[in-house]
């Protein structure tokens, strides 16, 4: 998105990801510190207007070099995209609010042991959000055979790592 301002709608509500690139600082007509932040991803940038209500709330979040989510209203134009700021959040706490749950794919033959390292994994990870187990190739015909929800896991990604580690034929999708 930040490299097709085009499609942004003026004054419409937008969430963008990115990395903060610059913070430029200021002191408002009330005496009270901003900031005029860049955000940047792959395709391009963003700059983004954070008045002095939400920078005391997110102040700590807005230093460069971090991964954010913004979200805010749309104050651009075709050519480039601003937002005045309303929220902003930590790519962690992102996962951990909109993911509904977490499906993992194994393939039909997927080794016993790594199906017993997939569900201690599992256990050791309670939650709320659904996990759903595919077995690609498992049912008829060699469709995907989808089953209920295996578990309830948190949702956070801190385990993601362990998993993309020891996965082999495994695969997972965040929704």
């Amino acid at each position: 998105v930040l490299g097709s301002p085009e499609t942004v709608k003026q004054n419409s509500t937008v969430r963008v990801f990115g990395i903060v690139s610059e913070v430029k600082k200021k002191i408002d007509k009330r005496g009270n510190t901003m900031a005029f932040v860049t955000l940047e991803d792959f395709t391009g940038k963003a700059d983004c207007i954070v008045f002095s209500d939400p920078y005391q709330k997110f102040a700590k979040m807005l230093e460069t070099g971090s991964i954010v989510m913004v979200v805010g209203r749309s104050d651009g134009n075709e050519d480039q995209i601003k937002i005045i700021v309303n929220e902003v959040m930590a790519i962690a706490d992102v996962r951990q609010k909109y993911t509904k749950h977490v499906m993992v794919t194994l393939r039909h033959g997927t080794a016993p042991e790594m199906v017993r390292s997939l569900a201690a994994l599992l256990e050791q990870h309670p939650g709320k959000c659904p996990c759903y187990l595919n077995v690609a190739g498992g049912g008829t015909n060699g469709k995907s055979l989808y089953l209920t929800p295996a578990s309830q896991m948190r949702s956070g990604g801190f385990w993601a790592p362990v998993l993309c580690g020891c996965r082999g034929d495994t695969a997972k999708e965040w929704k």
